[in-house]
C-alpha cells in the first residue's frame, strides 16, 4: 500500500464514494486508457499525489465499483492533493474529465448543471469553444484549486495544472485536451486554511478574479468575463478562463 494514497484515502474519506481497497482494486485491473489512475511524485520539499476514479458509464450512467469494467467508464473524477514533509495537505485541486461527446450529451449537462452553477457554465464555454475540434476530444471541468496562503509563490499551482495535463495526455498518441476553471477566488477544503464559515462571494473578490486571471494568462490560458444582461450583485460565476492543448504524434 502506497503511504501517500492510503493519506489521501484518509482525508478524503468523507468524500469520495469508494473506499482505499476497493480503489487499489480497480487500480490492478486498469490499463493506461482507462479512467483511474495513480500517479505520485516529489517536487521540491511537497510530494503530489495525483488520482482518478470513474463516475460515470456512457450516457450518465453512474458507475458501480466492483461489477463494472474500468475500460466502460465515460466520466472520471480527478483529485491532486500536496503534501508538506508531515503529511499536512498544502494544496489540492479536483476535477471532473470526459470527451467532449459525453459532454455534449443533454443527461451530462444537466447533471453538471444540478452540481453547481458554476460546472454549468464551463461545460458551455468548453462546447461553444470546441466546435472545430473532435468530439474525442478530452474536456476537462476544474472545480476547485487552492494553495494555502503561507505556500504561494512557491509555484504549486502550475506543478499541479502541469501534472494534471501530463497524466491526461500520456493516454493518447495524438489529441486535444480542453480545460474550463472559474477565476473566483476557491476555499480550502482542507489544512489550515479551511473554514467551517460559508464564503460568501461579492465585488470585493474582483481583485482577486484578476490576480488568477493575470497567473492563468501567464500559464498560456484565455481568461474572460462573460457578459449577461442581467444584474449581478456579487460578482460571481462570470469570470472564467480554458486552455486548449494539443498533443501532435511525429
Amino acid at each position: 500500500m502506497d503511504a501517500f494514497l492510503a493519506r489521501a484515502f484518509d482525508v478524503l474519506k468523507d468524500w469520495i464514494p469508494l473506499d482505499l481497497d476497493t480503489y487499489e482494486t480497480l487500480l490492478q485491473h486498469s490499463g493506461a486508457a482507462d479512467r483511474a489512475c495513480y500517479i505520485c511524485k516529489k517536487a521540491d520539499a511537497y510530494t503530489y499525489c495525483l488520482f482518478s476514479y470513474p463516475l460515470y458509464c456512457k450516457d450518465g450512467i453512474p458507475f458501480h465499483y466492483g461489477t463494472d469494467l474500468p475500460g466502460s467508464a465515460e466520466c472520471e473524477q480527478w483529485i491532486l492533493l500536496v503534501f508538506d514533509e508531515n503529511g499536512n495537505v498544502i494544496a489540492d485541486l479536483a476535477a471532473q474529465g470526459m470527451s467532449l461527446h459525453e459532454l455534449a450529451k443533454e443527461v451530462n449537462r444537466k447533471r453538471l448543471e444540478e452540481e453547481s452553477d458554476w460546472l454549468y457554465w464551463q461545460s458551455e464555454i468548453l462546447l461553444d469553444v470546441s466546435l472545430n475540434d473532435p468530439s474525442d476530444s478530452e474536456a476537462v471541468l476544474i472545480t476547485n484549486a487552492y494553495t494555502s496562503k503561507r505556500y504561494r509563490g512557491q509555484h504549486i499551482f502550475h506543478t499541479m495544472m502541469e501534472m494534471l495535463e501530463t497524466a491526461i495526455l500520456s493516454r493518447y498518441a495524438g489529441g486535444t485536451l480542453l480545460l474550463c476553471i472559474s477565476l473566483d477566488p476557491d476555499v480550502a477544503c482542507y489544512g489550515e486554511d479551511k473554514s467551517d464559515v460559508p464564503y460568501i462571494y461579492s465585488m470585493k473578490d474582483e481583485p482577486v478574479r484578476l490576480y488568477n486571471a493575470e497567473i492563468l494568462r501567464h500559464m498560456g490560458w484565455q481568461a474572460f468575463k462573460l457578459e449577461t444582461d442581467e444584474p449581478v450583485e456579487d460578482g460571481a460565476i462570470l469570470w472564467f478562463a480554458f486552455h486548449r492543448v494539443q498533443l501532435v504524434s511525429l
